[in-house]
Order: C-alpha cells, then structure tokens, then sequence
C-alpha cells in the first residue's frame, strides 16, 4: 500500500533478517522522497549513514530509473528504486563486503590443491605399476626399429616379454623382419645376377656401340674416298667437255658435246644429293657461320637459275626489300643450296607461267633480322595426299613407273633438314593444277660487319619512266625500285596500251624521258614496239632500254634499227639497273643513237697473264687444268707431287699454286706447310705473299679448316669449271669482277 513506509518496526524487522549475511555489512531503506525510512548494520564493523540526498546516486537513480552501483574498497554499495504497480514508493541501499567471499575462495581452493595432490600421487602410483609392463616394451620396440633402420640389418630380433598387446606386436614386428631378411637375401641374389648380365649386356653394347662408330668411320671414310674417287674422273670429264665446246665443231658435234655436259652435271647433282643426305643421317653435317650480303645471294641465285627458267618460256622473278644491303650471319652456302633446290623444282614442275622468288622482312632489331623466304610458281600443284609426304627422303609427287619428271626425291628432303638445321621449318601449300609455295621463316643474327651499300643518288629523281612488261610481277618490281629512286612512272601490260600512253603524254606535254621494254610479249613484242615508238613522229625521241628473258646475240642489230639504246637480262639486278638508268638518262639521245648497242653476251672475256704452278699427279687433271688455264692466257707449270711443287716455288717466280691435297711422296698439305716456311725463314722469299688455292675432291666436312691450318688461302672442289677457275684467279690476283667475267653457276658450286 502507499503507506507501507509508515510501519518502521516492521521494516525494522525486515532489515534485520539479513544478519544471515555475513557480506552484508548493512542496509537503509529510504523514501521516495530520499529521506532515511528504516537502517541496520550488521555489528561485525560499524558503518556511518550516508543520507541519500548526500549521495551523488540520487539525481542519477531519479533521471534513469534504473539500479545505482559504487564500488569501495573490499566491497560496495548498491542502491536500488522500490516499486509497487509501476510506482516508484522509495529506494534501499545495500552495503555488502568481499570478505566472506575471500574466505569461501579460499576455502575452495584448499579444497581442489589436496584434491590435486592426492590424484597426482595416485597416477604417479598406477603409472609406476604400470611402466614395467607397457611403457618399457614399447621403448624397447621403438629403438629396435630405430637400430633396423640406422643399420638396414633386417637380422636383428627382439624379445617378445610377456604374451600381451605389446608382446603381439613385438613377435609381429620379428615376423617382418625375418620376412625383409628372406626377401633381401632374394634380392641380393637377384642383383648379383642382375649385375652379372647387365655387365654381359654393357659389353656386347660396348661393342656394339664400338663397332657401329667403326662403321660410321668406314661409312664416312667410304663416302669421302667415292667422292673423291668419283670427282677425279668427272673432274676429267666435265672439265674435258667444257674445253671441248669453246673448240671448233659442227652444230651435230657440238649437240653432243653439250648432251655429255648436261649429263655430267646432273651426275654430279646427284652425287652432292647423296653425299649430303648421308651426312645429314649419321649427323655428321654442320654450319657454317660467317656474315654475307642476303640480298648478293638471292640475286646471284636467281641468275644462276635464270637460263633454265627461261629455256622453258618461264619468267623467274625475285621480289626483294628495297635495301641494297641486307647482312647477316648464316651458313651462305646451305641457304643458297636450299633456294636452288627449291627454285630448281619449281622449274621442273613449271610448263606455262612464272615463279617467283619472295625476301620477305617480318621484324627486326639490333641483334636479330626476322625474314620469309617464298618460293612459288605457277606450275601443276599438289594434292593433299601428296603434301603430306612431299618432304620424306626418296618420295616424289608422282611416283609411277611412267613418271614424267626424273629426280631422285632427295632435294626437298634435304632442304627440309637444312631449313631445320638453321633453325626453321619448310612448309607448302599447294592446289592441283594452281601450282605451289614453299616457304619458311628464319630469325637470322645481324651481321657484325656491315657492308657498303651502294649510293643510290638522286640523278634519277623526278624522271619519268614508261614500264612495258606483260608479267604482273616483273612490273610491280620495277615500279617499286623506280619509285623508290624518286621516278615517276606509269606502267603497261602491252604494247598498243604502252602506245596509247606515249600518245596521251605527248598531247599533255608529260613526256616520258624513258621507256623499259619488256622484249617477248604477246601480240607485240618490245623490238615492234621500239619500232613503232622510233618511226611514230608525235611521240618525241626517248630512250629505250631493253628487257630480255634469253640471249639477245640474233636480236641485236634489229636492236640497234628500231633505236634501243641498252638492255638488261631478267631477273634485273637492283644496282645494275639503276647504273643502267642512270648512264642512260645522263646520255643525250644523239650520242646514243650514234654508238654501238653496249651489249655484253657473246663479248670475249678479258685473258689473265699469270705464272701459275699447277701441283697435280692425276694426269687427266693435269691436262683439263693446264688446257683451261691457258685458254685463260695464264702460263702454266706442272708438278707431279708435292716435293716437286715445293722444289719449283723456291726456285722460280709464280702469282700462284694451285694445290692438289692428295699427291704422292708429299701431299698438298704438308707441300703448303714447308713452302710457307721455307718463305718465312728466307726473308728474300717474303718480299710477295704466295696465294696457295687447295685442289680437292674431298667435300666432307673439316676439310677446309684443314686447308687453312695447312696455310692454304682457299680451295675449289672438283669437278671445278672455267668460269669458277676465273674467279679464283681474279679474286687472288687482283682483278676486278668485270675484268675476270666470271660467274659462279648452279652446277659448278662447291656444296659443303
């Protein structure tokens, strides 16, 4: 009821039933008002009153409702509001201590440290009893498997103690172990007869492996002994033949001697073919690698080639960057073996049409040149049964006994493990009757030394050259290096479109300072042209270069008629045609008209006169080698083995000696060897150095580093042909290129 704090005995009463308390140490019973109602104490320790508006709880208890609560020190107080039916009628304030509850604390933990001691002493008693029966064997077993282990002696056993778990488990651990024991004994059996066959096997594979390398070594030695076996007697032909058509004979005659030449030479090809074929399965076949003039080798390769693509009525084109001088670092020789090949069987396969020969530029940077070469042509094409095995060694596209073409299906093979070789992969795509491509991309190392390129000046810039060429790409080549010469041109495809041009410019004044003249196409050729061109009074004179695919000698004074001022063999050399242009355009007409056609086929090559030691005990060689060399104009001596070579250098006065390695009493080498250091130790000897160029059919490999270590300056493989014989003399006697003539062709290159 509201006046329930009226009554304080009875409170009194109430407070004093917490002396069962021992933490209370007193309680007070206040109004709603905050006046002290009812107070007890417990009379353990005496406790002042404390007021509750004296108290910083009140303003707090009244603003939140809610319980008051202040810690002191060893206990705290605790104030709280009293409500009857949601009415607030007064507040009690509790005083309570921490020391009973210290003393329960106490007490308990008393309880649980003898609680903990006696267990304690109770496990240690049962472990003890127990560390006889279970702890001991199981250490025992442990360090037994550690001893089995450390000492792989699978003899070891351990005692078994008492017929329990561990007992159980120590008689199965032996039971193992006498298992390994039987199982180990097995295999030591086992491995000692093992060993025993395997050092049976080892030395029937020694042997084996001994006697495969000694038939390697006949296989090698064979083939350099048939090379050099087979080479001496076509050295003898070949060479005999060539002198044999530069003599007097009749058409019949000289269609024989000719028919012994073609032979010859696709003896020999064959010959290269299987030599290589051979070195490149025992592995035995490796690079070379020197910097050279990418652009010289593509260039002289398609000239190389350029006759027999012409022969059959077939344009050979080179599509090169418009870079003078492309160097690099490669193996010249296996490259241009594989472009021959490629562009060899594109030309035996080829009736009608063209093949074209693509430099293609994918990237470069300072080290490295990223180049496409594509060889394609317009000839039969391929099937996709037929690419797949195109590239295996004697496989042929058309491989029936009525076989039109001939080969023996060793070129793309080859070509294919060279490209590999060089660090490339051939490919092809092709269509039955649309012809083919073979390709393949090599990163090559960019040349240390560079060469001088050629100065391209600007003498022909703002001229302006009509091309005349019915073949797509031929144009497309020479409207690319006119353009890039700064020409303006303009181009055509025949003869009456090139007249409607000439006509157009004239009516225009644009008139056109050149014209290049493709010679064969169709419905009018370039001599009609020029004709028409020459007689026509509304077309001003020009000058009038010539191009032709095949030899110009029966043409020639036609030429001259209808007013051809120069002319040009196809595929074009870039710097001959610019040279060509250039002296032309720089030529007043008159004067040109005036002079004689500046042909160059059919012009008798320039004679070498030479002191030339010939060191060769082969008589046939001796008298192919002596024949050409004085058909050279060269004066010849000949010694018939190396002692005799060297007797002769040290008493008479020669420009050079040509050396046979292989001769008897001395042989070229050890000949070379004494010469140079008979000149070395008599100082009236060094006033001139002597070019010694070695004379071999041997072409395997090594044999040119052993030339050189011999002190030889170069070498020429045999068979060897007159042209190439030029050019060695030319280069090691100082003459120019134009004063020697010489060209390297496709059967007389040396392959290694």
């Amino acid at each position: 009821s509201p006046n329930i704090f009226d009554d304080t005995k009875t409170a009194k009463i109430l407070l004093q039933s917490l002396n069962t308390e021992e933490s209370i140490l007193g309680a007070h019973l206040y109004k709603d008002n905050g006046e002290l109602f009812s107070s007890y104490s417990n009379s353990m320790e005496i406790h002042q009153e404390i007021h509750l508006e004296e108290s910083g709880w009140r303003e707090s208890v009244m603003q939140t409702g809610l319980r008051g609560f202040r810690g002191e020190e060893g206990g705290f107080d605790l104030l709280s509001p009293i409500k009857l039916n949601g009415q607030l009628i007064g507040y009690i304030q509790i005083e309570a201590s921490f020391v009973a509850l210290y003393h329960r604390l106490t007490n308990f933990l008393l309880i649980v440290l003898t609680l903990w001691i006696v267990i304690m002493a109770a496990v240690y008693f049962i472990s003890g009893r127990f560390q006889r029966r279970i702890i001991a064997p199981i250490n025992a077993l442990l360090d037994g498997m550690i001893q089995v282990t450390r000492e792989q002696d699978f003899s070891i056993r351990l005692s078994p103690g008492e017929q329990n778990e561990i007992g159980m488990i120590t008689s199965g651990f032996n039971d193992m172990l006498s298992q390994i024991e039987v199982r180990d004994n097995k295999l030591t059996d086992y491995r000692d007869n093992l060993e025993d066959l395997v050092a049976q096997r080892t030395s029937s594979l020694l042997k084996a492996r001994d006697a495969a390398e000694a038939g390697s070594r006949a296989k090698s030695e064979f083939l350099a002994t048939m090379s050099h076996e087979i080479r001496t007697p076509m050295n003898g032909v070949l060479g005999m033949t060539e002198l044999l058509l530069s003599s007097d004979l009749t058409e019949r005659q000289h269609q024989f001697a000719k028919t012994i030449m073609r032979s010859g030479d696709s003896l020999m090809s064959i010959i290269n073919d299987i030599l290589d074929f051979s070195k490149i399965e025992a592995g035995k076949l490796e690079l070379e690698h020197r910097d050279f003039n990418l652009r010289n080798l593509l260039e002289d390769t398609a000239d190389i080639l350029a006759e027999r693509a012409h022969n059959k009525g077939l344009e050979l084109a080179p599509v090169l960057p418009l870079e003078p001088v492309l160097m690099v670092k490669s193996d010249e020789n296996r490259l241009r073996q594989i472009l021959v090949n490629l562009i060899g069987n594109a030309i035996k396969f080829t009736e009608v049409g063209e093949i074209v020969v693509r430099l293609i530029k994918l990237g470069k940077t300072d080290e490295q040149l990223e180049l496409r070469f594509e060889v394609s042509d317009t000839g039969m094409g391929m099937t996709l049964e037929q690419q797949s095995g195109i590239f295996d060694a004697f496989s042929l596209a058309d491989s029936s006994t009525t076989r039109q073409f001939g080969g023996t299906g060793l070129g793309l093979a080859i070509s294919y493990q060279l490209v590999s070789l060089l660090g490339g992969q051939l490919e092809v795509t092709s269509e039955r009757g649309k012809g083919s491509t073979f390709f393949f991309t090599l990163s090559l190392p960019v040349a240390e030394c560079v060469d001088e390129s050629p100065e391209f000046t600007r003498e022909l810039g703002a001229k302006r050259i009509l091309i005349v060429d019915d073949n797509t790409t031929n144009r497309e080549i020479l409207h690319n290096q006119c353009v890039a010469w700064g020409m303006i041109d303009g181009c055509a495809d025949n003869g009456l479109k090139a007249l409607d041009m000439l006509h157009h410019a004239a009516q225009k004044g644009e008139l056109y300072d050149l014209i290049l003249l493709d010679w064969h196409m169709p419905d009018m050729d370039g001599i009609e042209l020029a004709r028409r061109i020459h007689e026509d009074p509304s077309i001003p004179s020009l000058r009038m270069v010539m191009l032709s695919s095949a030899a110009f000698d029966e043409e020639a004074f036609r030429a001259v008629e209808v007013g051809i001022h120069h002319y040009l063999n196809k595929p074009v050399r870039q710097k001959a045609l610019f040279d060509c242009l250039t002296a032309v355009i720089n030529s007043p007409v008159k004067q040109l008209d005036a002079g004689i056609l500046p042909v160059r086929i059919g012009a008798d090559a320039p004679r070498i006169n030479a002191n030339i030691l010939l060191a060769e005990d082969n008589v046939i060689n001796q008298e192919v080698a002596s024949s050409m060399l004085e058909m050279l104009g060269c004066h010849v001596r000949v010694a018939s083995n190396g002692q005799e070579a060297i007797d002769l250098v040290l008493r008479n006065n020669f420009d050079l000696v040509l050396m046979d390695c292989h001769m008897p009493v001395k042989d070229g080498f050890q000949a070379t060897r004494e010469i140079r250091q008979q000149k070395k130790n008599d100082p009236g000897l060094m006033h001139k150095h002597l070019p010694i160029i070695a004379l071999t059919a041997n072409v395997q490999k090594g044999i040119q580093d052993e030339c050189q270590s011999a002190g030889m300056d170069d070498y020429m493989s045999k068979p060897f042909g007159q042209e190439q014989l030029r050019a060695t003399l030319a280069q090691w006697l100082g003459l120019d290129d134009s004063q020697a003539n010489a060209e390297i062709t496709a059967e007389t290159m040396s392959i290694y």
